[in-house]
């Protein structure tokens, strides 16, 4: 089990460890995000220019996770950059949509925070939760659960994202569900939960995405 005893309770199912990586190294991190971005390597998306960025990842911030870990069923791997530039929203999705060819169950999912920001409320549709991160804060949140963020008009969100893996559930990942099947259930969900559709948040992002609704029914 983890341990979430450090962690606010975002809900059942996201939770939040406030300043899990000190200044310094969050410093150093964001300097060699900052540097990854001038690589050709990285990955562009072209829907919202959102950055996948390559290149070495610091050995502390992967040795503070991995330690968190240690004694547990649970392995990390995947750590990646990422930079969201201004005024784009962080898409919905779950982090189990891509296929991983990892033949152990993908069961959460993490995110460090390298800086502080203006916006960037990481959201949770399914049940109307959000959460402000903070610079060196770390969430941890269940793999299948639907997730976006707000634009930030900083210039400076750049995270650490990492996967977390079930070693006693093992799969078969060529037969295990991903990609547009994962995509359509996530927005089923995401359009069955009308409590955040009418919240502030939700009618931001219908309005940034042209999602109409007429009282509880999405009209797409």
């Amino acid at each position: 089990m983890i341990d979430f005893s450090n962690f606010e309770k975002i809900n059942d199912e996201a939770y939040i460890w406030r300043n899990f990586l000190e200044d310094d190294i969050c410093d150093d991190a964001f300097l060699e995000s900052l540097n990854l971005s001038t690589f050709s390597e990285k990955e562009v998306r072209p829907l919202d220019s959102v950055e996948l960025l390559g290149g070495a990842m610091d050995i502390r911030i992967i040795r503070k996770v991995q330690d968190f870990f240690e004694g547990t069923e649970f392995t990390v791997g995947h750590f990646l950059h990422w930079f969201t530039p201004d005024n784009v929203w962080f898409g919905i999705h779950r982090d189990d949509e891509a296929y991983d060819a990892t033949p152990i169950k993908k069961t959460w999912a993490g995110v460090i925070y390298l800086a502080n920001m203006d916006g960037g409320e990481l959201l949770y549709p399914t049940n109307n939760t959000f959460v402000h991160p903070k610079k060196g804060d770390m969430v941890i949140h269940a793999c299948d659960l639907p997730h976006a963020a707000t634009p930030v008009t900083s210039g400076n969100k750049r995270t650490i994202t990492y996967v977390i893996y079930d070693t006693t559930n093992p799969i078969d990942p060529e037969t295990y569900p991903h990609g547009k099947v994962v995509a359509d259930e996530t927005l089923r969900q995401v359009f069955a939960s009308t409590e955040w559709l009418h919240s502030d948040f939700g009618k931001m992002w219908r309005k940034a995405y042209n999602i109409q609704m007429i009282g509880n029914y999405v009209i797409t």
